[in-house]
C-alpha cells in the first residue's frame, strides 16, 4: 500500500515558479509475501512540499503516460527520457543493496531529465506534479488508472 508521508500544500502566492525532485532513500516492504522495493520520492515546489513512495511499475506508468498518443490529444513529450531498466542483478536479487541503489539513482535521474524535458515542451509545474500517483490523491495510484494491486518490483 502506498502510504502518504507527509503533505504540505502552500498558499499560491507570485513567486516563481520552481520545482525539485529527489528518491533520497529506498525501503522494502512485504506485499502479497513477496519483498517489494518502494522508492521515496520528495518533491518540493512552489506549490506544495510532499514525500510519498512510488515503486517501479508506477515508474513505468509515468513513462508510458507521457509519451502516449490518442486520437483527441498529442502525446505531452515527444522525446521523453528513456525509463532506466533493471538490471541482471535487480532480476536475480531485486532486493540486493547495490542493485537497489543504483536503480534508485538512475530512477532520480530519469525524473530529473523527465522534469526538464516537460518544462521545455512548455508544460506547467503543476501538470508535471500530477504525473506522481502520490500527488492525485488517495484511491489514485497510476497514471494510467494502476492501483496498489499492480505493485511491481526494481
Amino acid at each position: 500500500m502506498i502510504h502518504e508521508r507527509r503533505a504540505t500544500i502552500a498558499a499560491h502566492d507570485s513567486r516563481a515558479e520552481h520545482c525539485t525532485v529527489s528518491i533520497p532513500r529506498t525501503e522494502t516492504c512485504r506485499v502479497d509475501g513477496a519483498e517489494v522495493t518502494v522508492y521515496i520520492v520528495a518533491i518540493e515546489s512552489h506549490l506544495c512540499a510532499h514525500t510519498f513512495e512510488l515503486c517501479y511499475a508506477q515508474f513505468c506508468g509515468i513513462d508510458a503516460s507521457v509519451a502516449t498518443e490518442t486520437e483527441d490529444a498529442p502525446a505531452h513529450l515527444q522525446n521523453p527520457p528513456a525509463l532506466p531498466r533493471p538490471g541482471l542483478l535487480a532480476w536475480l536479487n531485486p532486493t540486493h543493496p547495490q542493485s537497489v541503489g543504483r536503480m534508485r539513482e538512475a530512477l532520480e535521474l530519469y525524473v530529473r531529465r523527465l522534469q526538464d524535458e516537460w518544462l521545455q515542451a512548455g508544460h506547467s509545474v503543476e501538470g508535471f506534479l500530477l504525473l506522481f500517483p502520490g500527488l492525485r490523491g488517495a484511491g489514485s495510484h497510476g497514471p494510467a488508472g494502476t492501483d496498489d494491486q499492480s505493485r511491481g518490483e526494481a
